[in-house]
């Protein structure tokens, strides 16, 4: 299978524009890549820091990443949702776009999972933010890619129609 990152489906190859289902099937698998790349690398930050004796941690680990899916379900509802709006108003279909607006939801949430710890003063928090911001733009665009792959990609085609239809 040929991995096609523009997007270039043509009216013979390609499904139809995807329905609420996709979108929501879609929406629900990026939150979960985001999810595991949280994990992912919090575990490894454990692991780094507290060597073996880390692997206590792994539960305490499991329930974060339990809190972050919950909330990045919801609070990436709203931009997911008028990213893939536009996208369809304006048939984007090019990856591309999708890992921007990832990367810029993902930056753009930083702070709600930076406002967990406790900061005595702005600049610390800034801080953090700045230093995190990155790291959650980066599972911003991965699950982006995710979504992409499963509804943003055929945006705009129209369905297929065989001759005897």
């Amino acid at each position: 299978m040929n991995a096609d990152l523009r997007g270039s489906e043509n009216i013979e190859t390609a499904p139809p524009t995807p329905g609420g289902g996709a979108v929501v099937v879609g929406y629900l698998a990026a939150v979960n890549t985001a999810t595991i790349c949280f994990g992912i690398f919090e575990i490894g930050v454990v692991l780094w820091e507290e060597s073996l004796r880390g692997l206590g941690s792994i539960a305490i680990v499991a329930f974060a990443a339990m809190v972050f899916w919950l909330v990045a379900f919801v609070t990436a509802s709203l931009p997911v949702a008028l990213a893939y709006l536009v996208a369809r108003l304006l048939r984007i279909r090019s990856i591309f776009y999708y890992l921007l607006c990832g990367a810029v939801t993902g930056a753009a949430l930083a702070p709600i999972f930076v406002w967990f710890d406790w900061h005595e003063d702005a600049a610390a928090f800034i801080g953090e933010w700045l230093r995190d911001a990155p790291l959650f733009a980066a599972m911003g665009a991965c699950a982006a890619a995710t979504f992409w792959s499963i509804a943003g990609r055929h945006v705009g085609l129209k369905p297929y129609r065989s001759v005897g239809n």
